[in-house]
């Protein structure tokens, strides 16, 4: 017994036509929470990508004063060793001229006794030129 098909529509049973209703709208209503879950999950994602951008900026920027205050401590501290090597340097010149006068000085330089003596043995030596120029 073979049955021919039919011709147009084939008429659902009425008892299986509300279990697929039922089926398409619970699978329609799956599919848009899966939907909104999905939007939602891409929001977040969006706003954590941003932030992280901004964080990463904030970072950067952070790093680059870091960096421009380095190098303008490093600079300074270099300007302040030149400065004391060259003072340095200048009270070394200093010390050699005043030892170069010393050494130059030394031979001529007496005593407080000698000068005492020389004085009096000056002393002596004009009164005795006086004396004998009166004469």
């Amino acid at each position: 017994m073979r049955r021919e098909p039919t011709r147009g529509l084939r008429r659902m049973p009425q008892t299986r036509l509300p279990r697929t209703r039922q089926k398409k709208a619970i699978h329609e209503k799956m599919k848009k929470e899966c939907l909104d879950t999905l939007g939602m999950q891409l929001r977040d994602k969006e706003m954590r990508k941003q932030e992280d951008e901004k964080l990463h900026e904030s970072l950067s920027v952070h790093a680059r004063q870091e960096e421009r205050l380095y190098h303008e401590s490093e600079q300074q501290r270099k300007e302040q060793l030149k400065a004391k090597n060259l003072a340095y340097a200048a009270e070394l010149k200093e010390q050699i001229k005043m030892e170069r006068e010393r050494k130059l000085l030394e031979p001529f330089e007496i005593s407080k006794a000698e000068r005492e003596i020389n004085k009096g043995l000056l002393d002596k030596l004009s009164t005795q030129m006086t004396t004998s120029a009166k004469r």
